[in-house]
């Protein structure tokens, strides 16, 4: 019921490829998902529709679990790759942040199991939880002397 990594997993991810990862757009490349910014503008392969972008979910590696998504990147994380941790699933008549949804691959959305169990374990920082800065322990007359 432990973690094995070289650092103790409970106060650290024992890697990068623990973290949650970015939605990443994808295009129909001769059938097979490629993504997006691989191309430039002038050869960009035709998008996936919405049936075909879902129906990847049954030809992926990982069936249990989906990895392909169809809508759009809610701003304002979003980098010049089109790249972003917030997605919203809709269809071309529902989008709500971008011009056309589109169809995104992203294996793990929520970080690896230790992650998940990190981020369980310890919950939000206090000020996101409550909106203070700090539990309220000590005088404020200190704070300006540190």
């Amino acid at each position: 019921t432990g973690v094995v990594c070289p650092l103790d997993g409970m106060t650290a991810p024992c890697s990068f490829d623990d973290l949650p990862q970015p939605f990443e757009p994808v295009v129909n490349f001769k059938g097979m998902p490629a993504f997006e910014y691989e191309f430039p503008i002038e050869t960009m392969p035709q998008p996936f529709t919405l049936d075909e972008c879902l129906a990847l979910n049954s030809k992926s590696k990982h069936t249990d679990k989906q990895e392909f998504y169809y809508g759009e990147l809610v701003p304002p994380y979003i980098d010049i790759l089109g790249r972003g941790p917030h997605f919203r699933e809709s269809d071309d008549l529902s989008i709500k942040y971008q011009s056309t949804a589109k169809c995104y691959r992203n294996a793990q959305p929520d970080g690896s199991l230790l992650y998940m169990r990190m981020a369980d374990y310890y919950g939000p920082q206090y000020d996101i939880q409550t909106g203070f800065f700090h539990q309220g322990y000590g005088s404020s007359l200190l704070l300006n002397q540190m």
